[in-house]
């Protein structure tokens, strides 16, 4: 009968630890921690800024008066290339923006050199986008700025100059035109990121 007995403790033990180990077994995968890696790279493109004007990299050469030409067309009264009284000349800042990649400001500053020999009469009377026809008045000011966009690629600002014969310094002009000289403009340009 002991030995009945001992049997079915065995069998009871041996029940009960199965039991267990299949209780254990669904209660891991029932409740089980999913754990899982993964790699991978977010490649975000970073934006650049590289802009040209008149063909020339300004991070290269901040100097572009090698690269400016100015343009008198003539009339009636005067040659081609030659600045007289009431003479209407311009020059063209053309910017590359095509390798930008945000919108920015570009501020256009003039002034006239201290080594020019035309001073008060010679003057920033206005400017025009893209060839364009319609000149903006600049008289009352010597500067002006324009948004260009991250979207464009080129912009040409032609910027129109004059000797405004005022008569009231009749003697400085004659001795310019005896003796020569030359007149020279200072141009700035300052480009700024527009940033949200």
């Amino acid at each position: 009968m002991n030995k009945n007995i001992n049997t079915k403790k065995k069998a009871f033990l041996l029940l009960a630890c199965i039991w267990f180990i299949i209780t254990f077994t669904v209660i891991q995968t029932t409740y089980a921690k999913y754990v899982t890696n993964l790699d991978a790279n977010a490649n975000i493109a970073i934006s650049y800024w590289n802009i040209l004007v008149n063909n020339q990299d300004i991070s290269e050469n901040p100097d572009i008066s090698a690269v400016m030409t100015a343009v008198l067309p003539g009339s009636e009264y005067a040659k081609p290339d030659v600045l007289v009284p009431g003479s209407l000349g311009y020059f063209d800042l053309n910017i590359d923006s095509s390798q930008v990649t945000v919108p920015f400001t570009l501020t256009v500053t003039t002034s006239i050199n201290e080594a020019s020999s035309l001073t008060t009469d010679f003057l920033v009377v206005g400017y025009s986008l893209d060839n364009g026809n319609t000149m903006i008045d600049l008289v009352d000011t010597d500067t002006f700025s324009l948004d260009i966009g991250a979207d464009v690629d080129t912009t040409t600002i032609r910027i129109y100059t004059v000797w405004d014969d005022d008569g009231l310094d009749s003697t400085e002009d004659t001795l310019l035109g005896i003796q020569g000289g030359t007149a020279i403009l200072d141009v700035n340009l300052h480009f700024d990121q527009i940033i949200n």
